[in-house]
């Protein structure tokens, strides 16, 4: 994923929720090209690529991954996670009977600012769940420990239902920021998220 973002001129977001087709893509960088000076053409190519490499990398069978969640989140600098938010994700939505062994992942990546902060797989933090009232003593009990440094347009994979899923936050936004997600699934898993 090449593209350039070289100015932000607001903040927005996109959630698009339906079938992995090319119109979407297209749908999607002209909604970045209007929040951002990057060029529609390079962000639909990069988008492509993120599309394709991650429900690739998805479980699953053709039909179980063949519709999507994607959002993009354009954000100016905020201090909502100057204390990290500590985290694994759980699921996002049911599974149908079918896919219930099936772990399920949201594929995330950031074109533009800080990068989501990731910590390295350690059985103690594995041990710990994230919740709000929580947030400061997780911030206290891992603030010694280094995040392994993402840089823009690296992909990670959040798998839910597993203990080796990655305990991650939001970053200090400190800048501008584009990061966009992607869970893929079948079209009636997708529909309840939508509803």
């Amino acid at each position: 994923m090449s593209s350039s973002i070289p100015e932000f001129r607001q903040k927005d977001c996109l959630n698009y929720f339906g079938p992995v087709e090319p119109s979407f893509v297209t749908v999607a960088a002209k909604f970045l090209a209007s929040c951002t000076d990057g060029a529609e053409e390079q962000l639909a190519q990069s988008l492509d690529t993120f599309i394709k490499a991650t429900q690739a990398d998805c479980v699953g069978t053709a039909r179980e991954k063949e519709h999507c969640w994607f959002e993009i989140r354009v954000d100016r600098p905020k201090e909502d996670f100057k204390t990290p938010r500590w985290h694994q994700d759980g699921p996002m939505r049911t599974y149908q009977e079918a896919a219930e062994g099936e772990p399920r992942s949201k594929y995330a990546t950031t074109l533009l600012g800080p990068c989501t902060l990731l910590l390295p797989s350690n059985p103690k933090i594995l041990e710990t769940q994230a919740y709000v009232a929580l947030r400061e003593w997780l911030a206290d009990q891992f603030e010694d420990k280094e995040p392994i440094n993402l840089t823009n347009r690296n992909i990670a994979r959040f798998t839910w239902g597993r203990d080796d899923s990655p305990v991650h936050s939001e970053p200090n936004i400190v800048s501008d920021r584009v990061f966009i997600t992607v869970i893929y699934g079948s079209q009636d898993e997708i529909q309840t998220l939508w509803n």
